[in-house]
């Protein structure tokens, strides 16, 4: 796990000592072990290295070819690299260290381009070639560890981290990303809130040379991935489970693991004590009654393994600001905190972590899948014509009884209830039914704070009418793992635990298991009482030595009540930071705006709202004014 930066020149350009130093300087906290450059007449290449496997010398980069042709920086891991290194080596080859990082490099030299195929792991990759004058720039296949790219009349360059891209290019705010940011809480696709700084795509291989792009390969997509099996063969689930496990708990240093109260993490746990591992388990306590510490202790407890917690105090509200600085491209949802401060903790000991992300994008496991899926089984009895009507009798229906069937760890609220009035309008539209639930400004009231430059983006809706030939439920599952996995789950560990000099692994991510599942025809998989049913019974089989109750634990999602854990005065501060700088946002109809954040108590979608404003404000303190 590191941090690159990386400049294929379009001219003669030289970096001074003192402008490499700074950008190692900026990049440190991903890689505080050892760092290392090379520079020639076309490119430029910085590395920043945490070492976690192979901790010699011997692997540090830029790491060379025998014959220095090709030099290499690269940040990730590669799970399987002990079988592709037999592989190698049955075929002649010859390794000078015992890390990931020269298998790679081999590896693109034995196999070429194609050697991506045969990698299990997270990875950026830049391999630059001196004779051909090329850079090959790799991403892994679900985008989880990042690359930025920006380009100018200098060079073309790439970034783990885009605040030593700012060194080169103006910080302004993407117009085109507001929107999502606003609505799903995160920037879409390759977008960034900055102006003219992308994502690499993830899946990707391209080639660059001194006159730009030469090729562009899209090696992985999940849309290429068929559902073709009708049922999920057990067997084959554990036995994958069990090899992935195995591969990410590797590494010469100490490895823990998140633990909350469910099955997602409790089956990453269970499984590394099966395989002999022995892991530090840590929990984050929001203090507030039926979180999940009781729990996870228990679970902790059961396996043998020590649990530590780490909670937050009225004084945490402050960390917020440090949080949206790691991110760089922010987030608008209290969690960033509770992740940030987790991953805090655990990096006083430990140097990497397994987290449980991914069980719920892969098993259709969230509240709004199961929601959107019965409303689509609804949509076979009920004609598109009758869902204003339905939206009519909804808005008559007592808070009280609505509040008695909310499956959420907090009251649905009078706004609540307006939005899912809205909600029910667009049922009968599977796109719009899928963004009037996800956005959290989709409502007649909220919206209204928005001027027109917070516009939908069309790649959106595009992306999700390119799986036309997908069932609902197939298109639901490859969208989010399109958007909502890769630009806020996988964001959101990543930045916030390598903040920390932390390297957070998400075995459900590997792609192993994704392809079996994504195999698989949902509607034969899922279940509307028990989405994750099938998942279920393949860890009852796999006899991993947790108790059936915490398999068979309903999915409780981690709801940070901002109301709840913060004082008033500490909110009101938030939003008087909102107002105050509002009018130099050149986004908002200031009169709505402030109507909007008079509300004292802040109910479940004004909590998710107020967050989303206060964390743009912060951001456009850091990154803009």
């Amino acid at each position: 796990m590191c941090g690159l930066f990386c400049v294929v020149k379009k001219n003669r350009l030289q970096f001074s000592e003192r402008v490499k130093s700074e950008l190692h300087t900026q990049l440190r906290h991903r890689g505080p072990d050892s760092c290392g450059t090379f520079e020639d007449e076309n490119i430029l290449l910085l590395h920043a290295r945490l070492k976690i496997v192979d901790l010699s010398n011997n692997s540090t980069q830029p790491f060379f070819s025998k014959d220095r042709r090709f030099c290499m920086v690269y940040n990730g891991e590669c799970y399987n690299y002990k079988t592709i290194r037999s592989k190698l080596e049955s075929l002649g080859h010859n390794f000078k260290t015992e890390g990931d990082t020269e298998v790679i490099l081999n590896a693109f030299q034995e196999w070429g381009a194609s050697f991506v195929d045969r990698i299990a792991g997270m990875f950026s990759i830049v391999i630059y070639d001196s004779f051909c004058k090329k850079v090959h720039v790799f991403r892994d296949r679900m985008g989880i560890k990042p690359l930025y790219i920006a380009e100018n009349e200098d060079g073309i360059f790439l970034s783990s981290e885009i605040r030593p891209l700012l060194k080169f290019f103006k910080s302004s705010i993407n117009q085109g990303a507001l929107w999502s940011y606003f609505n799903l809480r995160f920037t879409h696709g390759e977008a960034t809130m900055f102006e003219g700084i992308e994502e690499v795509a993830p899946g990707t291989h391209s080639v660059y040379s001194r006159d730009g792009r030469v090729s562009l390969r899209q090696y992985w997509d999940s849309r290429n991935i068929l559902p073709i099996e009708d049922t999920l063969d057990v067997e084959s689930f554990n036995s994958i489970f069990s090899t992935v496990l195995s591969e990410h708990n590797i590494g010469d240093t100490s490895v823990a693991a998140l633990l909350s109260g469910g099955v997602d993490s409790a089956s990453i746990v269970a499984q590394s004590a099966k395989l002999g591992f022995n892991l530090e388990t840590f929990t984050f306590s929001t203090g507030v009654e039926n979180d999940e510490l009781s729990k996870a202790q228990k679970i902790a407890s059961k396996l043998g393994f020590e649990n530590f917690k780490c909670t937050l105090g009225e004084e945490s509200f402050g960390y917020y600001r440090e949080a949206i600085r790691s991110l760089e491209d922010p987030l608008g949802d209290s969690i960033i905190l509770p992740t940030m401060l987790l991953a805090q903790e655990v990096a006083k000991k430990h140097k990497v972590v397994l987290a449980g992300e991914g069980a719920d994008e892969i098993f259709s496991g969230y509240i709004h899948h199961q929601v959107l899926n019965l409303e689509e089984l609804a949509t076979k009895f009920f004609p598109n014509s009758v869902w204003a009507l339905i939206s009519k009798v909804f808005g008559s229906i007592p808070q009280s009884i609505l509040e008695a069937f909310f499956p959420y760890p907090a009251k649905l609220g009078v706004s609540g209830k307006l939005k899912v009035q809205e909600h029910i309008k667009h049922i009968g539209s599977e796109f719009e039914r899928y963004i009037s639930l996800a956005g959290v400004f989709e409502d007649p009231v909220s919206r209204r704070i928005f001027n027109k430059n917070v516009a939908r983006p069309a790649e959106l809706e595009n992306y999700w009418n390119s799986m036309e030939d997908f069932d609902f439920a197939d298109r639901v599952k490859r969208f989010d793992l399109r958007y909502w996995a890769r630009n806020y789950t996988l964001h959101r560990l990543e930045k916030l635990s390598m903040r920390s000099s932390l390297e957070g692994r998400v075995p459900f991510f590997d792609h192993r298991i994704i392809e079996l599942i994504l195999k698989v025809k949902s509607r034969k998989i899922y279940n509307l009482k028990d989405p994750k049913r099938v998942f279920r019974n393949c860890l009852s089989k796999a006899k991993l030595g947790i108790d059936n109750d915490v398999i068979k634990r309903k999915k409780q999602a981690f709801y940070l009540p901002t109301g709840a854990v913060f004082s008033s005065k500490t909110i009101r501060f938030g939003k008087e930071a909102i107002l105050d700088n509002a009018r130099n946002r050149d986004i908002y109809d200031l009169k709505e705006l402030e109507h909007h954040l008079r509300k004292d108590n802040l109910e479940l979608l004004d909590s998710k709202q107020f967050q989303c404003l206060y964390n743009f404000e912060l951001w456009c303190q850091e990154f803009i004014d």
